[in-house]
């Protein structure tokens, strides 16, 4: 009829379904219609549940079940409400479990931790897994001698709660085990002076040492050190073998020792005399371990004369004349060695 204001109609809430999962915040809007503005409430929610002036409904950490949430949406002008159920079900989600690529070797025994993401206590099982690899409770994976090869191993971990499972696959690739490199080195030392050096040696584990070939009195200790107490005069090559201890594997190097006299000495006196008196006076010569010796004497004076028995020179002067003379001896040797000496040599009128 003309003049007859129509009557307000009540809000309108719009029902629905929300699923949603545990550990995850739970949001959604409300789906209400009205005239004017309104302002909401909830019924039925569980502890912790919310809405807001706008209709946004929020959990910020939602628990697995189901609910039956009635919102009541109130219009702020004619105060008539209308309602709606929202059936919320929160699950709990099944593990999530990583996958990897895991690398190891030969001889060298293998644990490593599976990486997942759970609600709940676990239980482990493995798949494909070579023989001697187990997994903890605490899903720690081991295996305490590998084989060399490629494993795809699948993980399963399932929710001791729910029963829900999930599932991640390992690569775990075994190289085959290296066996120790060992250097190769020349090394000096002198005849009578201890000798003592470091062998080089890369290897993944501890190492055993021996030696092939070495002087007697040469030995090596269990840090790789070799010691000659008293070297004797020669060359010598020297096997120095590195045995993995835990593979079993050995490597080899050469050492070659070269151990020299400790050179040429040449001892010569003073000489002394009176004018016109015969004189005479020695060079010895001690250079041992060389083949050959090469002598040189300059500043001798006019009349003197040398004979040479062994390593002994003997400087001969018939007919000295008065002065100071300085004879200068040189030696050269067939290891590439010199020395050198002074020889003063005084005469005086009586």
């Amino acid at each position: 009829l003309a003049g007859v204001a129509a009557a307000p109609v009540a809000p309108v809430v719009t029902s629905a379904s929300i699923s949603g999962t545990v550990g995850t915040a739970l949001s959604f809007t409300v789906s209400a219609s009205a005239a004017d503005p309104l302002t909401y409430s909830l019924s039925g929610a569980p502890a912790g549940m919310s809405i807001s002036a706008a209709g946004v409904v929020t959990w910020a950490t939602p628990v697995a079940g189901s609910y039956a949430v009635t919102v009541t949406a109130s219009d702020a002008t004619t105060h008539l409400s209308g309602q709606g159920v929202y059936n919320i079900t929160i699950t709990v989600p099944p593990p999530v479990v990583a996958s990897a690529s895991i690398s190891g070797k030969v001889g060298t025994a293998l644990s490593f931790n599976v990486s997942v993401t759970a609600i709940n206590p676990l239980t482990y099982t493995l798949g494909g897994a070579p023989a001697g690899m187990s997994i903890s409770a605490a899903g720690v994976v081991t295996w305490p001698s590998p084989v060399a090869g490629t494993y795809p191993v699948t993980v399963t971990a399932r929710d001791s709660k729910t029963g829900l499972s999930g599932q991640g696959v390992y690569t775990v690739a075994i190289a085959v085990a290296q066996p120790p490199v060992v250097g190769s080195a020349t090394i000096n030392g002198n005849a009578g002076a201890a000798l003592s050096f470091t062998v080089s040696v890369t290897a993944a584990n501890p190492v055993s040492y021996t030696l092939g070939g070495a002087p007697s009195g040469m030995a090596i200790s269990s840090a790789g050190v070799v010691t000659w107490a008293s070297p004797v005069v020669g060359a010598y090559t020297v096997t120095v073998i590195a045995k993995d201890t835990k593979t079993g594997l050995s490597g080899q190097g050469l050492y070659t020792v070269n151990i020299s006299a400790t050179g040429p000495v040449i001892t010569a006196p003073a000489m002394t005399g009176v004018v016109g008196k015969a004189l005479s006076g020695t060079i010895s010569i001690t250079d041992p371990g060389v083949s050959g010796i090469s002598v040189s004497i300059s500043g001798a004076p006019l009349g003197m004369s040398f004979s040479v028995s062994g390593l002994i020179i003997t400087a001969h002067w018939t007919n000295p004349v008065l002065g100071s003379y300085s004879l200068k001896v040189s030696l050269l040797d067939s290891a590439g060695r010199t020395a050198q000496a002074t020889v003063p040599i005084t005469i005086t009128a009586r």
